[in-house]
């Protein structure tokens, strides 16, 4: 007769980085409770024999098993072969389901059966309906505790790395642009218009162009310094291609390279995608202050290249589609010692931010079906109290809130954005993206200062002080809500 049991468990994180804990065997006796010891005998990339030795109600066993990763969906396929104590055959599954890019669901299911004859190797178990209560409470109590270990393990962020990272690495990065392809393609290869588009472009000066070549000299504001680096282009006008080389490339990387593509899609749009390969170098210690490992280089690479890739990304689509430089685009990242599904409850939950928000004094809820939300909000400023209403989009699978602003602030025209949140080691990402239209007028009122690019990184720094208050006021009503706990 066959048994079946089941467990699982929510995790605050991805499938991916759950997924990369249940393949590490090798590290379970340090991760799970009822784990002593584990024993590779055989890997490859598709499977693995292992030999495992646990306590089984308190009681020291070892087994066999024979794991295949069915990597595709996230799942790990296990065929006891030599079996524990009473047990006949057994075969368990793993399965990782992603609810959203922050949540998962760990399942562990069991499938058995007992051995028909099971006198003699326990004074406590005679039959073998004993037997049987003896492993269902032994998978119970084990399986419960390991996915406990593992949710706890990835939130606190002590879980073993996912794997030996890779020195190559390569990123995409795409948005739909309502403009032909030639336009953006065009606006993209002219290197003189990067000072107009990207905010933290200084300048960029184009060498003498060598057949479909050019070498060009790029300066940008990073962490409020002026750097500086040169970047060799290629250029395919035919089909809308850049390919570019850093000949210096960035810290912690041997190579840097990539491609630009602009392409035609139907109705005169087109989608603008950036490609980027990197390789580290063989040794990426005493470059910078706490980065020893390739992982933590390549985290630090990747989330450099993807902060500022979405930002030009997001200015090239607004340039292109409103031909205006007064557009611009920019992001910041925060933490919260609290669930993703925490936060956005906080932040979705508008109607209450007068209690949460130091700086809002009331909000009117003109509509809010759950998901789809508009309200006027009073904010409290430098100036007096300003009115600022605001049409929203809560999507709780996805763990994003996107909006705009019909009547944004004075010195705007237009202002959308979005908070994103992820899990993370320490309990929840939170980026906060905006996309504003400055007012030129207005700004070199209130400034005295018609310069845009001043203009541009005064209003950065004002929406994003108000958009580190409201995460920073999240986290102390969730203080709060903890401690009335």
């Amino acid at each position: 007769m066959t048994h079946t049991q089941s467990h699982s468990i929510v995790c605050n994180a991805p499938a991916a980085a759950v997924y990369a804990v249940i393949c590490q065997s090798e590290h379970w006796p340090k991760l799970f409770e009822p784990c002593l010891a584990v024993e590779v005998l055989e890997r490859s990339d598709a499977e693995e024999l292992i030999r495992v030795t646990a306590r089984v109600n308190g009681e020291p066993m070892s087994w066999e098993s024979r794991r295949a990763f069915r990597r595709e969906i996230f799942g790990i396929d296990t065929q006891v072969i030599k079996t524990m104590q009473f047990v006949e055959s057994m075969q368990t599954s793993w399965r990782v389901v992603q609810l959203n890019p922050a949540q998962s669901v760990l399942v562990l299911e069991h499938e058995y059966s007992i051995l028909p004859d099971v006198a003699g190797q326990n004074p406590e178990v005679e039959t073998q309906e004993q037997a049987r209560a003896f492993i269902a409470r032994a998978i119970s109590a084990n399986s419960t505790r390991e996915l406990g270990n593992i949710r706890d393990a990835l939130e606190q962020g002590s879980a073993p790395a996912a794997q030996e990272v890779a020195r190559s690495r390569s990123t995409s990065h795409s948005t739909l642009c309502h403009a032909s392809a030639p336009e953006v393609y065009a606006l993209i290869a002219d290197a003189g218009n990067w000072p107009k588009i990207f905010d933290s472009c200084v300048s960029a000066t184009a060498g003498a162009r060598l057949g479909n070549s050019e070498l060009v000299h790029i300066e940008a504001m990073q962490e409020g310094k002026v750097v500086g680096w040169d970047t060799l282009r290629r250029y395919h006008d035919d089909i809308f291609r850049i390919d570019f080389h850093l000949p210096v490339p960035m810290p912690f990387l041997q190579e840097m390279r990539g491609q630009w593509r602009v392409i035609p899609i139907d109705g005169g749009s087109c989608v603008l995608n950036v490609t980027r390969y990197f390789e580290l170098l063989d040794d990426v210690s005493g470059i910078r202050e706490g980065i020893t490992t390739h992982a933590q280089a390549s985290a630090l690479v990747n989330r450099f290249i993807d902060d500022n890739a979405g930002t030009e990304m997001q200015a090239v689509k607004s340039f292109v589609e409103n031909r205006d430089a007064a557009f611009s685009a920019f992001s910041a990242r925060y933490t919260l010692p609290y669930a993703p599904d925490q936060v956005f409850e906080v932040l979705a939950d508008a109607s209450r931010w007068p209690e949460v928000l130091p700086h809002c004094s009331g909000v009117s809820i003109i509509y809010d079906d759950g998901q789809n939300q508009e309200f006027v909000m009073d904010i409290n400023t430098a100036h007096g109290t300003e009115h600022f209403r605001s049409i929203r989009k809560c999507e709780r699978a996805a763990l994003e809130i996107s909006y705009f602003q019909p009547k944004p602030p004075a010195l705007l025209r237009t202002h959308s954005g979005r908070w994103l949140l992820r899990a993370c080691g320490s309990g929840t990402e939170v980026t906060s993206s905006h996309v504003v239209q400055l007012n030129p007028l207005r700004c070199a009122e209130q400034f005295d200062d018609a310069d845009l690019r001043r203009n541009k990184q005064r209003v950065k720094e004002l929406v994003m002080k108000n958009s580190k208050a409201t995460v920073e006021a999240c986290g102390r009503w969730l203080d709060q809500i903890k401690v009335a706990a």
